[in-house]
């Protein structure tokens, strides 16, 4: 079982080091700054997604009205989350309107509102998108109760 540790937003802070490191490269290829700044920022960047990754807690939000059902990180057991409250450790969750399962992947953290699942940062998006997201099965057995609540 792996422990995770921060619920500081890893990927969050990666999109912001992301972009310091664009203007520090463009700054380094006009010959603005040294190029050393740039292969800092890049390396933060590059442990800030290390950290999301590898130590960062996946977080949800409920910002809704209803109650959302989440699977444990390291067990089968399902949990409720009720409307303004936070749980960390999920591997997934399930809305009930409309019906849907969602994978969330290792640090990323979601919020679910009225309007639908939102992702806070861009690394967190894209990791979403394609590592997580809606599940129409189950991908393996501890997620059989969480399709069956």
């Amino acid at each position: 079982m792996k422990k995770k540790y921060g619920t500081f937003d890893g990927y969050l802070a990666a999109d912001v080091l992301t972009v310091l490191t664009a203007i520090l490269l463009f700054l380094a290829l006009s010959k603005k700054v040294g190029i050393g700044l740039f292969a800092i920022s890049g390396f933060a960047t590059f442990g800030s997604l290390i950290y999301a990754t590898m130590i960062g807690k996946t977080v949800l939000k409920n910002d809704t009205n209803r109650k959302i059902l989440c699977k444990d990180e390291y067990t089968s057991a399902v949990e409720t989350c009720g409307s303004g409250q936070s749980r960390s450790d999920i591997d997934g969750f399930r809305i009930e309107e409309p019906r849907c399962v969602y994978k969330v992947p290792d640090g990323v953290h979601v919020i679910v509102g009225d309007n639908g699942v939102k992702v806070r940062s861009l690394w967190g998006r894209l990791l979403f998108k394609y590592r997580g997201g809606i599940q129409n099965t189950p991908p393996d057995n501890a997620w059989e109760p969480l399709f069956r609540a």
